[in-house]
Formats: C-alpha cells, sequence, structure tokens
C-alpha cells in the first residue's frame, strides 16, 4: 500500500434478522433494508432473515387465526421479497415460518432488529463465534416490560437511532453507537411553490400514534376552512370529517407530491424512535408541528413547533399560528429542509457500517 493510501474496510458477511416479512410498507423495516442495500453496494455480503416465529422469543401477543395466517404464507415464500420496497439484487433473502440456531449460516456479524429477535441472534452469534449487534430503532412497549428489559440487558452491542435511546442503553451499561437516520432528499423536493394543502398528517391504527388525536386536530382544522389531508395504510376512519382527505397506500410518488404541497405537517404520537414522516416532511420544505417526543425533537428541535403529548389542543393552536403567519412558516420550512440536506444516506451508511467493524472489533 503506497504512502498515504488508506486501507478499505475489510468486506463482512452479514446476517439480519427480522419478525416476520411484512406485507405492508413500515418505517423500521425501510430503514433497515436501506441499511441492507447500501452494505451489500460497499461489497458486504448481506442475509435477510425472515421469521414470524424465533426461537427463545416472548412472540408478541396475536390472535391465533392472525398467528396462523403469518405462519402458513411463511411456509411458501422462502426467497420473496418485500413488495413494497426494492431490495437490491445483491441481498439475499431467507424466510422461514419458524427461525432457529441451526437455519442461520455463519457470519462475521448477525445483527438483531426488535426485541423478539434478540435472544435468537445472542445465542446464534454465540454458537458460531460471530459478533451480535443489535440495531434499536424504538424502546418497544408494545413487546411488555420483561421482555422489552431483557432484551435491553442482552450483552449485544447496541446501535441506536437517536439520542433518547442511547440514554436507555447507557443506563443498562452499553456502549451504545449513535447512527442517526438520514433522508434522501433527492425523492424530495423543497422548492417553493404553491402549497395547496394546508395540513398533512399520517393516520394509524396504532394507539401510541394517536389517531383520536390526528381526527380531532383534521375535523376542527377541516371545520375552519383549511384543506386537509391524511395518508397511512388503512382504510379512511369513519370519525374523519369528510372535508379531509384520506389516501391509503400511497405510492411514493403520490406521498412525494403531497409533501411538496403541504404548508404544514402535523404529529400526534405519544412516542416514535426516529419518525420518519415528519422528516420526510421537512425535506420537502413543510413545517412541522408536533407533540413533544425524543423521535421527533431529535432533529427538529429547532425547526419544529411541539405541544406536550396528549395534548391536542395544543397541537391545533400552534398549527393554526403557522397557517397565519406565513413568514413564520416558510422560514421553519426553509431551515428544517436545509437540516435534512445536511447529513446524507450514505454519510449515515457509512456510519452504520463503521459500527459493526466496531461490534466484531468488540467482540
Amino acid at each position: 500500500m503506497s504512502a498515504g493510501q488508506e486501507s478499505s474496510p475489510a468486506k463482512l458477511s452479514i446476517g439480519v434478522v427480522l419478525p416476520g416479512l411484512s406485507r405492508a410498507p413500515a418505517g423500521g423495516y425501510k430503514v433497515v433494508y436501506d441499511y441492507c442495500n447500501d452494505l451489500a453496494g460497499f461489497g458486504h455480503r448481506v442475509t435477510i432473515y425472515h421469521a414470524p416465529l424465533l426461537a427463545g422469543a416472548r412472540n408478541r401477543a396475536r390472535p391465533h387465526r392472525e398467528r396462523l395466517s403469518d405462519f402458513v404464507r411463511h411456509l411458501g415464500v422462502r426467497r420473496q421479497r418485500p413488495r413494497w420496497h426494492a431490495l437490491s439484487g445483491l441481498v439475499m433473502v431467507k424466510n422461514s415460518p419458524r427461525l432457529d440456531v441451526r437455519r442461520i449460516g455463519y457470519h462475521d456479524v448477525l445483527v438483531a432488529t426488535a426485541a423478539e429477535t434478540a435472544p435468537l441472534v445472542l445465542e446464534a452469534a454465540a454458537a458460531s463465534g460471530a459478533a451480535g449487534a443489535y440495531f434499536i430503532q424504538h424502546d418497544e412497549q408494545w413487546v411488555g416490560a420483561e421482555q422489552r428489559g431483557a432484551s435491553w440487558r442482552l450483552p449485544l452491542q447496541h446501535i441506536v437511532i437517536a439520542p433518547w435511546l442511547r440514554q436507555i442503553s447507557e443506563a443498562h451499561g452499553h456502549r451504545p453507537i449513535l447512527v442517526p437516520n438520514a433522508i434522501d432528499t433527492t425523492h424530495f423536493s423543497d422548492e417553493a411553490g404553491e402549497r395547496d394543502i394546508a395540513v398533512l398528517a399520517m393516520i394509524s391504527d396504532k394507539p401510541f400514534k394517536r389517531p383520536d388525536l390526528v381526527i380531532q386536530a383534521m375535523n376542527r382544522l377541516a371545520a375552519d376552512g383549511e384543506t386537509c389531508v391524511t395518508f397511512g395504510t388503512i382504510d379512511r376512519p369513519a370519525a374523519l370529517d369528510p372535508r379531509v382527505v384520506h389516501h391509503r397506500e400511497p405510492s411514493r410518488d403520490l406521498l412525494r407530491r403531497l409533501y411538496a404541497s403541504a404548508q404544514v405537517y402535523l404529529c400526534a404520537s405519544d412516542a416514535e424512535g426516529w419518525h420518519l414522516p415528519p422528516a420526510e416532511a421537512m425535506a420537502s420544505g413543510c413545517s412541522v408541528v408536533s407533540t413533544a417526543i425524543p423521535g421527533v425533537l431529535a432533529y427538529a428541535d429547532d425547526v419544529g413547533l411541539f405541544a406536550p403529548v396528549g395534548d391536542g389542543p395544543g397541537l391545533i393552536r400552534h398549527t393554526r399560528a403557522l397557517l397565519g403567519d406565513p413568514a413564520q412558516r416558510q422560514d421553519r420550512g426553509a431551515r428544517g429542509a436545509a437540516l435534512m440536506r445536511s447529513y446524507t444516506p450514505d454519510d449515515a451508511a457509512r456510519a452504520f457500517e463503521a459500527a459493526l467493524h466496531t461490534a466484531r472489533a468488540r467482540a
């Protein structure tokens, strides 16, 4: 190697374990798939394992019919790839109805992606001599306190997406590596133009995303005469005012146009890991009003307007204030777009790659 020439990082075999193949778009899965694409593009050998049942896990409680349907679905799709997100042909996919150590090949690094997957990754890493990493995108309240606490304590290298998750990890005695999410701003336009949607919001059937507050706010703002639009993976909620337009599973192109046409993006969640939709809205030059949750404050603290968690009237008040003050709204939108451009997906992918090398070195 010539003087001054840097050696490239060693190429790794990386196994990533996900709790089943998601049929609908999901932000956490998208982040994982994007990193897998990037890592494969960097020359690493990447395998994704999807399985709804995982050895050693207390799999999340779901209706029996739903669990049976998921199990049967994975029997016949051993190589099926997600239909809603493009995976690189360089990424290998292995699906099975139940995953245990014997079904996981040799890898330099194994990556858990959820509390359900962490015990199996730890066992498989110990059996094969691989490094074990845990990519943490949320403090998973939905799995139950015992399982959640146990997953935090497992001796895996933590890779976290937000400062608030780093604090939890450190409180459990770990040395976490912070790799914030990044938004591909080439997919979004922040050009000043006619923004004929006053308020845009994602709506979900998950209680912690507070669909009740989203409906309350959109109905009140629609009654003011504002043009309001919601989107999500669910059908139109019956309680949503008929004047509010709803898009179920919008295409990526339609979603891009919605962001670019919106003046204010509204988030009412009680908790998020590092919430993608407000960040995508910011990348499009849209102002953000949100509950004061760490998963939005992590990137929008200086440009968003925030109400206490659960404060529906506060969210409405902030939204009305921005709609009535174009100069403030445009300033916040422009500063938010600049923030999103300052940290790129390539920056994040290289940081994630470095974190896996650190996990390998510390193993």
